[in-house]
């Protein structure tokens, strides 16, 4: 249900139903992540550091109950890139894209990240192989886009 509410953008909605999981399952890391996603939305919406803090927080306690949990890694790594900090980020995502290959959001921040450093053929590898998994199923407007960071990357 936290998920949900969270796609919604019904961030405070999401963080009662997460902690509502979490009283019932303390070592649930799946609800400390989405809380951590909420939290990280609600820090970009409001430009508020101390919510981007909570995210962190919130999807280091995810990893810390299972560490090889890659959403936590992907929102810790979004977290870190908010927060300006884009080479921890990068780390964060190539260790989402170790432990899951097939998150496709991943290859795309990964692309994004590397493109605005400047290393364009990392970002178009990692664009291509998003484009590759994901392509079909985008709307005509983000195709549009990712053809426009490939081209920038070339």
């Amino acid at each position: 249900m936290g998920a949900a509410l969270i796609s919604l953008g019904r961030y405070e909605e999401a963080l009662n139903q997460l902690e509502k999981a979490l009283a019932i399952d303390p070592d649930f890391p799946a609800a400390l992540s989405n809380q951590g996603f909420a939290l990280l939305m609600m820090a970009r919406l409001k430009g508020d550091r101390q919510l981007l803090e909570r995210s962190m927080d919130r999807f280091k306690e995810a990893l810390a109950k299972n560490q090889n949990y890659a959403q936590a890694y992907n929102g810790l790594g979004a977290a870190h890139k908010s927060a300006g900090n884009t080479e921890a980020a990068i780390q964060c995502w190539l260790q989402a894209l170790q432990l899951a290959p097939d998150l496709s959001q991943v290859l795309y921040n990964l692309g994004f990240a590397y493109l605005e450093k400047g290393e364009r053929a990392r970002a178009l590898e990692y664009f291509l192989k998003y484009k590759e998994k994901v392509y079909q199923f985008l709307s005509p407007p983000e195709k549009q886009e990712l053809d426009e960071l490939i081209r920038r990357a070339r």
